[in-house]
C-alpha cells in the first residue's frame, strides 16, 4: 500500500523460478509458487511448480517475465498454447555459464534486464554488477554457495525486483539500502544468513508501507550450516508443510541408511552386496512410509529429494573407488521403489 491506504498497481509475471532446478534447490521453487499465488498467476503454471519442481516446463520457457506493455499480448500467446516465448533483455543462466559471463575480460551486458541464475557455488556481486549494470530482475539460487561483495548490488539502482536463495556469505554490511533501490517492489530472501537478513527485514520491512513487498523466510546461523554441509534434505528445514520432529527424524534416517550403504559398496560388487543393498533400499522406504504415516508430507517434491540424497550417496563413493556402481545404485533404488508408498 502507499501512504494513503491505496494498493500498489504492479506487473503480475515479474519473479522467475529457477531453471531445470535440482532437488537441493527446491526452495527456489516453492517460492516462487507462494508469490506468483500472491500476484495471482493463472494456476496452470502455480500448479506445475507445485507438481513438477525441478522439471524444464513450459512456466520456465516463459521467463516468468511478462510485465510491462506486452503483458496482454503475452497472456493471450499463452492462452494459445504459445509457451516459448523469449526476450532478448532476459538472461537464464546456469552456474557455469553465469562464472564465464563474469569472467576477467568478459564484455558488459548493458541490455539485459532480468538475469536468473541456480546451482551456484560462487558469485561476486561486484562483478555481477559491473557486468548487468542495468537489472531491474535478479534472482541467485544455490545450494550452501557464497555470495561475495553482496553489498554491491548498492550499484543496480534500478532493481525492481531481488530473489536470493541459498547462499551466504552476506554480513549486515551487505544491506541493500531503499535509497540504492527506490524502485524496489520484491524482496525474496531464503535460506540466507541470519545477520544479513535480520538486517535486510530492518532496512526494508518500513518499506512495506509504500509498496514493496517483502518475503525473508529461513534465516540459518552458522551452526545450521555446519551441520548441515553434508545434509541434502536441510531444505527440508522450515518447510511449511514439515514438522521440525519429523525434519529431525528423516536426517536421523538418511544418516543410518547412508552408513549402512557405505559399509556394503565394495570395491568389486557380488550377489550378496546386491541383495543387501535391495535390503537396504527397501527398509529406507518402509522407514519413511511410517514417517509419512496418516497425515502425509511427502509429495512430488520430497520424493525426488529422498531419490537424490540416496543417489548422492552411490556417487560419493563411486568417486572414491573409481569406478562404475551402476549395478549397486540399480539395487538399491530398485529395493525403495519396491516398498514405497510415498
Amino acid at each position: 500500500m502507499n501512504s494513503i491506504g491505496q494498493v500498489r498497481s504492479r506487473p503480475r509475471w515479474t519473479t522467475w523460478a529457477p531453471l531445470g532446478a535440482p532437488a537441493h534447490s527446491s526452495l527456489l521453487g516453492r517460492a516462487f509458487v507462494a508469490h506468483q499465488l500472491r500476484l495471482g498467476a493463472p494456476a496452470e503454471l502455480s500448479g506445475h511448480w507445485q507438481h513438477a519442481s525441478g522439471a524444464r516446463s513450459a512456466c520456465e520457457q516463459l521467463h516468468g517475465s511478462l510485465a510491462g506493455g506486452g503483458q496482454l499480448a503475452r497472456q493471450r500467446a499463452w492462452d494459445r498454447g504459445e509457451h516459448d516465448w523469449r526476450d532478448s533483455t532476459t538472461l537464464e543462466l546456469s552456474a557455469a555459464e553465469l562464472a564465464q559471463a563474469l569472467a576477467d575480460g568478459a564484455p558488459i551486458r548493458a541490455e539485459i534486464r532480468r538475469l536468473r541464475a541456480n546451482g551456484i557455488s560462487e558469485v561476486d556481486g561486484r562483478r555481477l554488477a559491473e557486468v548487468f549494470p542495468n537489472l531491474t530482475n535478479l534472482t541467485l539460487g544455490g545450494s550452501l554457495g557464497h555470495l561475495a561483495n553482496a553489498g554491491d548490488l548498492n550499484q543496480l539502482h534500478s532493481l525492481r525486483e531481488l530473489f536470493i536463495a541459498g547462499l551466504f556469505g552476506m554480513t549486515k554490511a551487505d544491506c541493500l539500502l531503499p535509497k540504492r533501490a527506490p524502485d524496489l517492489e520484491y524482496l525474496d530472501l531464503h535460506s540466507v544468513p541470519r545477520e544479513y537478513a535480520t538486517a535486510m527485514r530492518t532496512r526494508w520491512r518500513p518499506q512495506v508501507a509504500h509498496g514493496t513487498s517483502v518475503d525473508i523466510s529461513k534465516a540459518r546461523g552458522p551452526e545450521w550450516v555446519r551441520k548441515n554441509l553434508d545434509n541434502p534434505l536441510r531444505d527440508w528445514d522450515g518447510r511449511e508443510h514439515i514438522t521440525n520432529a519429523r525434519f529431525k527424524k528423516a536426517v536421523a534416517q538418511f544418516k543410518k541408511t547412508r552408513s549402512e550403504v557405505l559399509a556394503v559398496l565394495a570395491p568389486q560388487p557380488d550377489a550378496s552386496s546386491l541383495a543387501r543393498l535391495a535390503d537396504l533400499g527397501r527398509e529406507y522406504a518402509l522407514a519413511f512410509n511410517r514417517l509419512d504415516g496418516r497425515s502425509p508430507f511427502i509429495e512430488t517434491e520430497e520424493r525426488e529429494e529422498l531419490f537424490a540424497a540416496l543417489q548422492s550417496v552411490v556417487t560419493e563413493h563411486e568417486q572414491d573407488l573409481g569406478r562404475s556402481l551402476s549395478a549397486e545404485r540399480t539395487a538399491l533404488l530398485a529395493g525403495v521403489d519396491e516398498a514405497r508408498s510415498w
